[in-house]
């Protein structure tokens, strides 16, 4: 009961502020300074209803490596609360088409520069992440992708897609992957204080030289690297529960 009332709260939070960045982007229509503060904010009042505190280490490489593609695991729903906390400046995220009807938020997240696809017509789709990579050069913008498409929901890491990769060969971007701590591990929303997530973004991946023949071993190597940083972070949290002081990675 505590924790569905702690989840109303955060998600009231996050369409209040989404109703009030549609109101924003009224007059900055598209324009992807405006993700930020408006991601952050939510976040802040969000984590604060779930109790939820987040700890990012590499959060400076996203700065250093701009454009680039942006890609993480994708859990749960609260998954926008998280992220939001060390949204990057300039970084727009490719969607479902469905999240246009979400009441407040999808009229935002368009109106925000973000990048809708629909996945049952590839044609519309291909067209979408064109239209991506037009913007990614035009206005020197990352592009945040959840490349497994769908989330997880505590089962692990699940396959990823190709979109991000096609992506970045195309334009010769660095590929910045982002593991974030399972959330089912170190969360109990029934708990004042539900627990801390850890987030690690690791080195770039380059892409320079690289054709589409070369998008598998990109996957394969971006998806280990975010599957041993979920692991190692999930590890921490383990240590911390046993210690009661959280122990970061020399690595």
């Amino acid at each position: 009961m505590i924790s569905m009332i702690r989840l109303a709260l955060a998600y009231i939070c996050l369409l209040a502020t989404c109703f009030l960045g549609f109101i924003w982007c009224l007059f900055r229509p598209f324009n992807p300074e405006v993700l930020r503060p408006v991601a952050r904010a939510s976040a802040i009042l969000g984590n604060f209803f779930l109790g939820v505190k987040t700890e990012i280490e590499g959060e400076e490489i996203f700065e250093k490596n701009r454009p680039a593609i942006i890609i993480s695991n994708h859990q749960d729903n609260i998954d926008s609360f998280i992220v939001g906390s060390f949204y990057p400046n300039r970084t727009v995220t490719v969607g479902k088409q469905v999240l246009k009807w979400i009441p407040f938020f999808g009229q935002f997240y368009w109106l925000s520069g973000n990048i809708l696809i629909d996945r049952s017509n590839k044609r519309k789709a291909l067209k979408s992440m064109n239209l991506a990579a037009k913007r990614v050069r035009e206005k020197n913008t990352s592009v945040w992708i959840m490349p497994e498409g769908t989330r997880s929901r505590g089962k692990g890491l699940m396959p990823f897609k190709k979109g991000a990769y096609h992506l970045a060969v195309a334009g010769e971007l660095p590929i910045i992957p982002v593991s974030i701590s399972s959330f089912h591990k170190c969360l109990n929303f029934n708990k004042l204080e539900a627990g801390t997530v850890l987030i690690k973004v690791h080195e770039p991946i380059s892409t320079v030289g690289k054709t589409k023949a070369d998008i598998d071993s990109l996957l394969e190597e971006s998806r280990m690297i975010i599957s041993g940083g979920i692991d190692e972070l999930d590890r921490q949290i383990e240590m911390t529960a046993k210690t009661g002081r959280l122990a970061r990675s020399n690595s």
